[in-house]
C-alpha cells in the first residue's frame, strides 16, 4: 500500500466499515502499528521539505525586498542632498 495519509485513513476506515471487527488480534494491530509509523515518517519528511521550500521562498522575498529597499534609500538620499543643494543656492 501507498505511504499516502489519506489512502491509509480511506484503507483502515474500509477494513472496519467492512470487516466490523469486535477485537484485533496481535498481528492485525502491528501491522496497522507498522503502516502508521511509515505514513507518519513520510508525512513529517514531506512537511520539512514544504517548511524548507517555503523558508527560501521567503528568504528570497526578503532579499529582494531589502535590496530594492537598499536602492530606494540610496534614491532618496540622492533626491534629499540634490534639493538640499538647491535650497541653499
Amino acid at each position: 500500500m501507498e505511504n499516502d495519509p489519506k489512502a491509509f485513513v480511506m484503507w483502515l476506515q474500509g477494513f472496519f466499515e467492512l470487516s466490523n471487527p469486535s477485537t484485533l488480534d496481535e498481528k492485525q494491530v502491528q501491522i496497522i502499528k507498522e503502516h502508521l509509523a511509515l505514513v507518519l515518517q513520510q508525512t513529517n519528511t514531506r512537511q520539512n521539505t514544504t517548511n524548507k521550500q517555503t523558508n527560501k521562498q521567503t528568504n528570497k522575498t526578503q532579499q529582494t525586498h531589502n535590496s530594492t529597499d537598499g536602492h530606494q534609500n540610496s534614491t532618496n538620499t540622492q533626491t534629499n542632498k540634490q534639493t538640499n543643494k538647491q535650497t541653499n543656492k
